[in-house]
């Protein structure tokens, strides 16, 4: 409005991370006020570059950055409704799980400075955000003198490379291509650690658009689209190697030792003569629910489970033993059968109280000594531990039978 400016960049002190460009006017136009935020992969929180916002609305609009570095911010000099559109790379999408909410955003007044919506830029790695989680976003706001800084008013795109597909790396190479319109092309590549380039032409044949894959890992390239944004293609291939499947030797199960009638909870299992593990995994209930994710790391020639519990019942134990990839492994089961108690047959025992007038044990009824049999006397049996197991109470002829 031909008013006087001038620049100041300030950071807050409550969270000296965030910094902003304030922009002072003469008192005879209205503050400006400023909309900021990033693209970002909704799979990863990595900012996208190569974007483009554009605002329509009642007043003078600036922009501060347009979403060419993944990062924008626009200035506006009067009040009233303002509406963002914007553009995306090639092979980007709109987030569908993480939408521009429908609403029109209309920030409180005297709240303070900065009203944050979203998650911030990462101070340790300035390449993401501190979290790739959804958070609101809007395309619409109701600007008005007095309001607080919109911040963090992040959009979500789509740049799954879980879904993209794999070919397996069999000693042939294979050529990708880049987009049209794209230069300045530099080929990356991930292992597992995150993107690096590949050195120029590494393909060897002199042509930046094409490159010639011959090793395992997540391709992209990063270049110039044809209005001088900065372009940084979404995964388009992802090269696997061939399994090289563990092997295994031997697989055996060791049933729980019994000690005094009870079966002791130290069962086992072993597993010998394994090669090329990197980690393993097992369950009771088959395969079910084993992944890398819940794997024990190792690298040794043998698996050794001890002090397992005595099972009720024969049970299966599954093993799922991987290589290098998570596609390859190698699968083993064993049955851990139950220890068999042996089971208590009680046999009666019978027997008599006399009195044994010559003292001999035995139970005479000669006629020189005509012993007894004793009535109502109780018998009491005892197990090992001095436990009472039984008794009975003699008769009138002094028997008597234990259970």
């Amino acid at each position: 409005m031909g008013a006087s400016k001038q620049i100041f960049d300030l950071s807050f002190s409550k969270n000296p991370t965030i910094k902003d460009t304030i922009h002072f006017v003469s008192p005879s136009s209205c503050p400006e006020i400023d909309p900021i935020g990033v693209f970002y992969c909704s799979q990863t929180g990595r900012i996208v570059s190569g974007c483009q916002v554009n605002v329509t609305g009642p007043g003078g609009i600036t922009y501060v950055t347009d979403g060419a570095l993944g990062h924008y911010q626009w200035l506006v000099n009067a009040p009233g409704l303002y509406t963002m559109t914007y553009q995306i790379p090639p092979g980007y999408t709109a987030s569908t799980s993480c939408q521009a909410q429908a609403t029109v955003y209309d920030p409180p007044t005297n709240m303070g400075d900065t009203v944050f919506l979203g998650n911030l830029q990462d101070p340790n790695n300035p390449a993401f955000l501190t979290s790739k989680a959804c958070t609101p976003y809007y395309l619409k706001f109701q600007l008005d003198v007095n309001d607080p800084i919109i911040a963090a008013n992040n959009i979500a795109l789509n740049c799954d490379c879980d879904t993209i597909p794999k070919t397996l790396i069999t000693g042939q190479t294979y050529t990708l291509t880049a987009e049209n319109g794209v230069s300045n092309i530099v080929w990356q590549r991930d292992t597992g650690t995150g993107f690096f380039n590949l050195p120029t032409n590494s393909d060897g044949d002199n042509n930046p658009n094409t490159l010639v894959v011959n090793a395992k890992g997540i391709y992209r390239y990063v270049g110039t689209l044809s209005d001088g944004r900065p372009y940084e293609s979404v995964c388009t291939h992802q090269f696997i190697a061939p399994c090289n499947n563990p092997t295994i030797g031997n697989i055996a199960a060791t049933k729980a030792t019994v000690s005094n009638g009870t079966a002791n909870n130290d069962a086992s299992i072993q597993i010998t003569g394994i090669t090329g593990m990197t980690r393993y995994a097992y369950a009771t209930n088959g395969t079910q629910g084993i992944s890398m994710a819940n794997a024990v790391v190792s690298s040794a020639s043998s698996i050794n489970l001890t002090g397992l519990p005595n099972p009720t019942v024969s049970t299966t134990y599954s093993f799922r033993i991987w290589g290098l990839e998570e596609s390859c492994y190698n699968d083993t089961s064993v049955v851990l059968t139950p220890s068999v108690l042996n089971a208590q047959t009680n046999t009666p025992v019978s027997g008599r109280v006399f009195r044994d007038f010559n003292a001999n044990g035995t139970f005479d009824s000669t006629a020189t000594f005509q012993e007894i049999g004793v009535a109502g006397i109780l018998v009491t049996a005892y197990d090992a531990s001095g436990a009472v197991v039984g008794t009975a109470t003699s008769n009138t002829t002094g028997h008597y039978t234990l259970p």
